[in-house]
């Protein structure tokens, strides 16, 4: 199946609008059990270790739009403690969620996760390979 930008970034956008609210949701929750004391630590731990998986989703999902839209990734994070996983960037552009056990989804992770290396090692945006709608994709449908 051939990568519609148009469609890939319309599905990205809502996906991190909706991760948004699912994180400002866990921070309400996690202010809800602060203010009843400390007997809620572990609650109050596992919600903020939800949260930081849910930021995690979220960095991939944003990365995986400025991947599509043609931004260098020089630009959208100039300096950085962790490097993103290339697999999980690949599987978002393509909208597979993981983890993946579709030996034709896995394989197409792969292949775009070639892009995404180029894409996360370019010094620009002229060296940066966009995903465009003529990027060939084996995705079962």
């Amino acid at each position: 199946m051939n990568i519609d930008k148009h469609s890939t970034i319309v599905r990205l956008r809502s996906s991190i609008r909706s991760q948004e609210a699912a994180s400002r949701d866990l921070r309400a929750q996690i202010n809800v059990l602060r203010l009843q004391g400390p007997s809620t630590g572990q609650e109050r731990c596992n919600l903020h270790r939800e949260k930081g998986y849910l930021a995690s989703d979220t960095r991939d999902m944003l990365l995986a739009l400025a991947m599509v839209r043609g931004r260098s990734y020089r630009t959208v994070e100039q300096k950085t403690n962790w490097p993103p996983q290339q697999y999980s960037v690949a599987a978002r552009v393509l909208g597979i969620s993981l983890p993946c056990f579709n030996p034709e989804d896995m394989k197409a992770i792969q292949s775009l996760c070639l892009d995404v290396k180029a894409w996360l090692t370019a010094d620009d945006a002229a060296e940066a390979p966009a995903v465009t709608a003529q990027t060939e994709v084996a995705v079962a449908a």
